[in-house]
């Protein structure tokens, strides 16, 4: 009996570590998933506003691009578009004065 206790733990060890990589696994299957659908958005809502197609206030297109530098996204297209919507927003507020 008492030979058989490391072949069990050896067991039960090899089966927590095979379903704690799929785990893991499925994880980052999510925040990549998660990643893609915020890029798509922030591109979309970028657009919107450089375009003149967004029906939001110029403080909460503001906001918007705020909130979409602060992701964080790390993507060159989306950086070169809130660029431009800064841009198109700064042109905006200046028409305001």
């Amino acid at each position: 009996m008492v030979r058989s206790i490391p072949k069990l733990l050896i067991i039960v060890l090899a089966a927590v570590l095979a379903f704690g990589t799929t785990s893991c696994n499925s994880k980052k299957k999510l925040a990549k998933q998660e990643y893609e659908a915020n890029l798509m958005q922030a591109k979309k809502d970028l657009n919107s506003i450089i375009d003149g197609s967004s029906t939001l206030s110029l403080d909460d297109k503001e906001n918007l691009v705020e909130a979409i530098k602060g992701m964080n996204l790390d993507d060159p297209e989306v950086n070169d578009l809130i660029a431009q919507a800064e841009a198109v927003l700064a042109d905006e507020r200046s028409a305001l004065i």
